[in-house]
């Protein structure tokens, strides 16, 4: 799976054709067909749309999670909102409430669960509530969390403030709230091969930093 601009190129395990998506008004839309395809994601981060496609065997992997705060138990396990959503909530397991202040140093904060993926074909990424971070402010300190395979321990929040400072703009996270989503991906693991020269050149070369520009 090799990202290209704003779409991703998808190949098979066993090295089948490949396939490209582009982004339209309309969404989603495969090189050779109107209809969204089967199998494929997509995710927003840091400006771009990233599309993915997964394997039907990785599409319903089975994950263990440890429950490590007992309220979760009552408050409900993490899980998805609607019938499509892409990610699970995760809530915030503190004692009491907390302020975070605008730009303040980030926060980490609990979440109550551990993961066993054994698989090295799966990550997770912890990334803000689009709309807790768009009209709240409330964003991660590192921007997206990611969580390896074989990260057993804890799975922790890193909450941030992102409103001015001096906005007077304080959020409170209350225990139990809602605050960030995870968002479950398949990992691709390249094998290297060093070279001197690249065995084949791009449209756009070296060029990078805005090269593109940003008209359409």
């Amino acid at each position: 799976m090799v990202v290209r601009g704003c779409g991703v190129v998808g190949e098979s395990k066993s090295g089948g054709q490949l396939e490209e998506l582009s982004t339209g008004l309309t969404g989603a839309r495969s090189a050779s067909s109107t209809n969204p395809q089967p199998g494929w994601s997509c995710c927003y981060i840091f400006g771009r749309m990233l599309f993915f496609q997964v394997q039907a065997s990785q599409m319903n992997p089975t994950i263990e999670i440890k429950i490590l705060d007992e309220r979760l138990r009552e408050w409900g396990l993490p899980q998805y909102q609607s019938a499509l959503a892409a990610a699970i909530d995760l809530m915030a397991c503190i004692d009491a409430p907390i302020a975070l202040k605008p730009q303040e140093p980030a926060i980490l904060i609990p979440t109550g669960i551990a993961l066993h993926m054994n698989s090295g074909k799966l990550c997770a990424v912890i990334l803000p509530r689009s709309g807790l971070g768009h009209k709240k402010g409330l964003v991660l300190g590192n921007s997206a969390g990611l969580i390896d395979a074989d990260y057993t321990a804890q799975c922790f929040i890193s909450a941030w403030n992102r409103n001015p400072a001096g906005s007077g703009e304080d959020i409170t996270v209350n225990p139990g709230d809602r605050i960030a989503q995870m968002l479950f991906l398949p990992v691709v693991r390249p094998e290297f091969s060093v070279v001197d020269v690249f065995t084949a050149t791009s449209e756009r070369g070296e060029g990078g930093f805005g090269s593109t520009g940003i008209d359409r």
